[in-house]
């Protein structure tokens, strides 16, 4: 049996040390995961244009789902991209943990991805919507031969982006061999 749209959130949180700062940052990851992982992207491939970066439905409703199931727990901290706090709740690690060593091969992948996240720029939701956007408008111009950096140049006066995290954001793409 194949990992659940459930497994892969949790594992994603463990592989973030059981705490992901930002709605932003939560979609972010599991986009990037569903570019790089097979398994991932069986179970999260509807991803839609938003104003912070592809989002996917799914992943909103299995978030709100495993909360209700009292398997995380959601906080707002404050309005904004990073106003959201995903927590395992007490039962909840478990649960995710053993996902994790039921799918090893899969959770090792998704703590590579998250690694290169947190190398590149500390797992900040900003930098990874930059980079998240950079490559999905690569990929839809592709005809035009547009590079990580041209991209991020493009994304950043788009959406008035310190040029800071838009540079970030083209080094994660490198990072994550998504630069073509």
């Amino acid at each position: 049996m194949a990992a659940t749209i459930y497994d892969i959130i949790q594992m994603t949180m463990v592989a973030c040390g059981g705490t992901v700062t930002g709605s932003t940052a939560m979609q972010k990851l599991l986009y990037f995961q569903s570019l790089k992982i097979p398994e991932v992207h069986a179970v999260i491939n509807d991803h839609v244009h938003r104003y912070y970066g592809p989002f996917s439905r799914n992943v909103q409703g299995a978030l709100l789902s495993l909360a209700s199931f009292d398997l995380i727990r959601i906080e707002l901290r404050s309005w904004g991209n990073d106003g959201y706090v995903y927590r395992f709740s007490e039962g909840g690690e478990g649960c995710a943990r053993r996902a994790a060593e039921k799918y090893a091969a899969t959770y090792d992948q998704i703590c590579g991805i998250v690694q290169m996240c947190r190398d590149a720029c500390g797992l900040r939701g900003i930098v990874m919507s930059c980079a998240a956007k950079s490559h999905h408008i690569m990929v839809e111009n592709d005809e035009h031969g547009y590079d990580a950096d041209q991209m991020s140049s493009m994304v950043e006066s788009a959406w008035r982006m310190d040029p800071s995290d838009a540079r970030a954001g083209a080094k994660l793409l490198r990072s994550l061999d998504l630069t073509r």
